[in-house]
């Protein structure tokens, strides 16, 4: 399809494309991830019994409300569809980390795999920071189409881990 074909709008620097609205491999993603975490929440305790651990998923859940007080006050849209004049949040944990959820429920995993270490628990903690990777690489491309921004804030920020990757 040409580019202009696909194109819906581009407003205030920001471009519209169609494709965006289709596409399914974000959501795939999304399922496989729930799946897993659901396979680590089923397999053990829910609450880490080493105080160490309990500080990471403290730390992680505080993490995880200060990404969801910042996406309310930028009203930020969860469907991952961008809308019309969506911009890009770049404050907040948002200033360090590009998928700052993201690291926050690897924190939690991490805290309750590593609580109750089993073979099986080890495993999904692996497949589901690989599934991770590959969904924020695949999410950069997509935003770097969406946000024309974006590419400025790519090289300000890191993915997952601040000053690491």
């Amino acid at each position: 399809m040409p580019a202009k074909a696909n194109e819906m709008s581009a407003k205030d620097g920001v471009k519209l494309d169609k494709s965006i609205y289709q596409r399914r491999e974000t959501y795939i993603y999304i399922i496989i991830e729930y799946a897993l975490i659901g396979v680590v929440l089923a397999t053990g305790p829910v609450l880490p019994s080493n105080p160490i651990l309990i500080f990471i998923e403290v730390i992680a859940i505080w993490h995880l409300l200060w990404v969801l007080w910042t996406n309310i006050v930028s009203k930020f849209n969860p469907s991952y569809r961008p809308k019309h004049k969506t911009r890009l949040i770049a404050k907040g944990p948002y200033q360090f980390i590009r998928y700052p959820f993201s690291t926050s429920v690897l924190l939690i995993t991490f805290a309750l795999v590593i609580n109750h270490l089993t073979i099986l628990r080890l495993i999904i903690l692996l497949l589901l920071l690989a599934t991770i990777i590959f969904r924020v690489r695949y999410e950069d491309k997509v935003f770097s189409q969406y946000f024309s921004d974006f590419p400025i804030y790519k090289q300000k920020t890191c993915r997952l881990i601040p000053f690491v990757f």
